[in-house]
């Protein structure tokens, strides 16, 4: 991969390092923007042709969305709703193209494997790397520093934080303390969650609640 990180905007400290983006969510990669997805088709219609390089979804209603595993930034998983089933899967590439993997894609477990094995392990890797150097990471809308995390704007030290649940389809995160829950976030808001549970278990106990992420 050309990178899997970005800095969207200067870091207000010189003397610190800029936080590292794992593939968060700019402005200019909107979920549905005025680019839009380029691939959201129905599964049953939908045919996908692996390459070395990439893979190109064609269905009966949109023209062939190519994708390549170099361009791919962010890769996302939506397991939301109230019946256990395989998640949706939203990738954003580097340019801010969208290519939306519906549920009931035919082959999506080929699919799957391919970007596991040519995006995400090269993420977990540099990103376990950048956390065993200090450097601060940014999966969406939660910082891993240092110190602690930053959840929506709010500190957590780790020796505060007593344990993550990976749930289904949520990050929540527990303190010590009579508060208890600390706070949570989406799993469809962060983009490659495997890399967040690897940098998280290099400072605290996560505990599986459900959470199954393929690949």
């Amino acid at each position: 991969m050309r990178g899997p990180y970005r800095t969207p905007e200067p870091p207000l400290d010189d003397a610190l390092p800029p936080p590292k983006d794992v593939g968060a969510r700019r402005s200019s990669h909107p979920r549905m923007g005025a680019r839009g997805a380029v691939a959201l088709l129905a599964g049953a219609s939908a045919v996908v042709n692996l390459h070395e390089h990439g893979f190109v979804i064609t269905g009966w209603f949109a023209k062939p969305a190519e994708i390549l595993f170099d361009d791919v930034d962010a890769v996302y998983f939506d397991f939301e709703g109230l019946v256990p089933r395989p998640p949706q899967i939203d990738l954003v590439t580097f340019d801010g193209r969208h290519a939306i993997l519906p549920r009931d894609l035919h082959d999506l477990d080929r699919v799957v494997a391919a970007l596991e094995r040519e995006v995400t392990r090269p993420v977990v890797a540099r990103a376990k790397e950048a956390a065993a150097r200090g450097e601060p990471l940014r999966f969406g809308p939660l910082g891993v520093e240092r110190e602690g995390i930053v959840l929506h704007g709010k500190p957590l030290a780790w020796k505060d934080l007593r344990r993550v649940h990976a749930e289904r389809d949520a990050f929540v995160f527990h303190a010590f303390g009579h508060d208890g829950r600390f706070g949570g976030v989406r799993l469809a808001l962060v983009p490659h969650p495997r890399a967040l549970l690897a940098v998280l278990r290099m400072h605290t106990k996560v505990v599986m609640k459900g959470l199954e992420l393929p690949g």
